[in-house]
């Protein structure tokens, strides 16, 4: 049996359809098993956090700014605000 070039060709596209068609049934595989609804055991525990709001001067919206900062949904955290001068009228609206 005689393997002509077009055999060759032939095998050679067989063998890249094959190929890409595995590459797509296992693409859609791991699309699956991302998207699965998981279920954790884990109970979560919050660790403190730190937020560090550097301030300078002052705007209308200071006050709101920093009300919202300290409104946080979280259990266990501290606020630092920081002036660059001790001078600095934000300093007052923070001490608020």
């Amino acid at each position: 049996m005689i393997v002509t070039y077009v055999n060759v060709i032939e095998i050679t596209l067989i063998l890249i359809i094959l190929a890409g068609s595995c590459y797509a049934i296992f693409s859609i595989f791991l699309v699956i098993q991302f998207f699965r609804p998981k279920e954790y055991n884990i109970k979560f525990s919050p660790v403190p956090v730190s937020i560090l709001k550097p301030l300078r001067g002052t705007d209308p919206e200071l006050r709101e700014n920093i009300e919202s900062f300290c409104k946080q949904d979280y259990p266990i955290y501290e606020i630092l605000l920081g002036f660059t001068e001790p001078s600095d009228r934000g300093i007052i609206e923070a001490r608020r």
